[in-house]
């Protein structure tokens, strides 16, 4: 008989059988024996400032090794604490497996030190949240979060384990109820498409006049990349790649469409294939053309979205249904249509989207404070073309609108951000998971000073573990830049006098987040001017070291999500004679109001 603690066995699962070198996380007295388990065993503990940071290391780190990471967190308010990081790997579909002390079992519902239930906090943005109540069965609940993590679609699974479970006496290892070390000798297997299927697609596609392939995050999970390529290359037929699967296909090669140009694409499309994309609210559930034929694939079936009208659907495995696809164009002995009127309009669409682009950041270069136009075109002409293999990571509510269309992305993986989650502070702790996953290789995280309150401690955790990350801050002082001249006016007026600095992050100035962190070892500069910019990314990323590159911009430039109808009803409240902001502000959202209702913004009695 061979006696171990139980932790010994999760540690053998995560180091021998799932190949896990990393954890990420906050050490409390609830998790201490794993984390020093895992230690003993060889893995490398990243001890985070933050737990929700631990998980969006971990999440950076599966997307980009398509392969389930950890996290920890301790009992009660460690485990509270990474709730909304759990939230974003959920959406994202990231394999993160997240191990959760807690206190003992006898001390349930008796007001015992941090007694807390992550299994009930986390069911909704879970695949599956176990809390083990027998010593007996912790390898097979840990073994099976891998498993369910694992499989299509990925996302985040919990282990909940109670002290008196985890460590209050070693345990046999041959009795371990449902767990047999070493069990699976090769992968699991993957499903191809129905053949049939397959082929009436293909005959779809090569028949249409106007066809157009929209691949998404379940080409990146597949490692379909090169599956994808080759067909769209022997086909001739145009695609689109969205999300982490963007740069599947070089977004800047001759058949792929960038987002600045799409509609036309979307709108006057014959046949449409959507390939491995779950479509919801950022691809208005599909309907982009409601005439074309439409076709989805996806390794899931309930990734499928049946808001749309479909011809039909494909269940499989994205790589393997393209293999098929490939497999069938080419014993087909048709013709490949050239198309040349169709394929011409990406390289028009290409031409004018950059000039308009060129015209509209022209315009904001000599601004001061910088413009978010003139800082996002200077970082995608650096990623672009000084740091191709870089990975970028996207945590800057304005700056992000005003850089994602500019960068170009040649591999699938290259560009992170916080999926429809949609939060900030997630990019400083993923850029940590992203030199880890890639080591070695350029890292830019974009955040914003809003993240930098939320996560900007873990700058130092990279820091300490000697990781060159360049940090670049789009600091403007705002929480939401733009809504104070939009909508409240000066000194926030439309909130009352006892609110003068409103939503702002500062004091109207801009706080030197550089000068802080250098304290802790980081490279650091300070970026007043655009034409400084450029040399202050050289120093940092010649540096080898953590870098924080603090970039002062316009905190009076608003999205354009502004003017969308779904956002402009968070206006809908504020009274008319309230209102401070500019009147093309109010003009904007009772337009939109008219727009859903038929009428102008209601104006409603005031309470005594």
């Amino acid at each position: 008989m061979t006696t171990v603690w139980p932790a010994q066995i999760i540690s053998r699962i995560m180091r021998k059988e799932e190949g896990v070198d990393y954890m990420f996380g906050v050490h409390g007295g609830h998790t201490m024996p794993i984390d020093d388990w895992f230690c003993m065993d060889g893995g490398k503990y990243i001890h985070m400032r933050h737990e929700q940071g631990g998980v969006y290391a971990a999440d950076a780190y599966a997307r980009i090794t398509r392969k389930p990471a950890v996290a920890f967190g301790t009992s009660g308010p460690g485990v509270a604490n990474m709730v909304s990081a759990i939230g974003q790997a959920y959406t994202a579909k990231s394999p993160v497996v997240c191990l959760f002390g807690q206190h003992p079992m006898l001390g349930d519902d008796r007001w015992t030190l941090q007694e807390g239930y992550g299994t009930e906090m986390v069911k909704s943005v879970t695949k599956a949240a176990y809390r083990v109540l027998n010593p007996s069965m912790i390898g097979f609940y840990v073994k099976k979060a891998f498993r369910v993590a694992s499989e299509y679609p990925m996302g985040p699974v919990s282990v909940e384990i109670p002290l008196d479970v985890l460590n209050w006496q070693p345990v046999q290892l041959d009795r371990q109820a449902g767990y047999t070390p070493d069990w699976r000798m090769a992968p699991a297997p993957k499903q191809e498409g129905q053949s049939d299927l397959v082929k009436k697609t293909v005959d779809l596609l090569l028949n249409a006049e106007k066809p157009v392939v929209i691949a998404g995050e379940g080409i990146h999970w597949a490692d379909a990349a090169a599956e994808l390529m080759e067909f769209v290359e022997l086909t001739g037929i145009p695609v689109h790649t969205r999300r982490i699967a963007r740069g599947a296909v070089p977004e800047d090669h001759a058949l792929h469409i960038e987002g600045g140009y799409r509609g036309r694409f979307l709108k006057n499309a014959d046949v449409m294939v959507v390939i491995g994309l779950r479509m919801g609210y950022l691809e208005n559930y599909g309907h982009w053309n409601n005439t074309c034929k439409f076709i989805q694939i996806n390794e899931a079936s309930s990734e499928i979205c049946f808001e749309r009208k479909s011809e039909m659907e494909i269940i499989g495995n994205t790589k393997l249904v393209l293999q098929q696809m490939i497999d069938y164009a080419r014993s087909s002995g048709k013709i490949m249509k050239k198309r040349a009127e169709w394929v011409g309009q990406i390289e028009e669409g290409r031409d004018a989207w950059r000039k308009k682009q060129q015209a509209e950041v022209l315009g904001t270069m000599s601004e001061s404070p910088i413009h978010p136009h003139a800082i996002g075109q200077v970082l995608a002409d650096y990623a672009n073309d000084v740091i191709p293999d870089a990975t970028v990571i996207y945590d800057s509510y304005t700056g992000t609108n005003y850089i994602t269309d500019k960068v170009r992305s040649r591999f699938s993986g290259r560009i992170l951000d916080a999926a429809e989650w949609a939060g900030v502070g997630h990019g400083i702790p993923m850029a940590i998971g992203a030199q880890l996953a890639r080591p070695g290789k350029p890292v830019l995280s974009y955040i914003g000073d809003g993240g930098m309150g939320i996560g900007g401690f873990d700058i130092e955790t990279a820091a300490r573990y000697d990781l060159p990350i360049v940090y670049v801050l789009y600091n403007n002082g705002v929480w939401i830049a733009g809504e104070k001249k939009f909508a409240y006016g000066p000194s926030w007026k439309t909130l009352g006098d006892q609110n003068p600095h409103g939503r702002n992050n500062d004091k109207g100035q801009r706080y030197r987040y550089d000068n802080m962190f250098k304290e802790f070892g980081c490279h650091v500069e300070h970026v007043q001017k655009i034409e400084d910019l450029t040399p202050a990314l050289n120093r940092s990323f010649e540096s080898g070291k953590t870098s924080l590159v603090n970039v002062e911009t316009s905190p009076d430039v608003w999205v354009k999500m502004f003017y969308r109808p779904d956002w402009a009803c968070m206006f809908w409240h504020i009274p008319k004679d309230r209102w401070c902001g500019e009147q093309h502000g109010w003009d904007t959202i009772n337009d939109a109001h008219k727009l859903f209702f038929g009428v102008d913004v209601p104006q409603t009695d005031k309470l005594d």
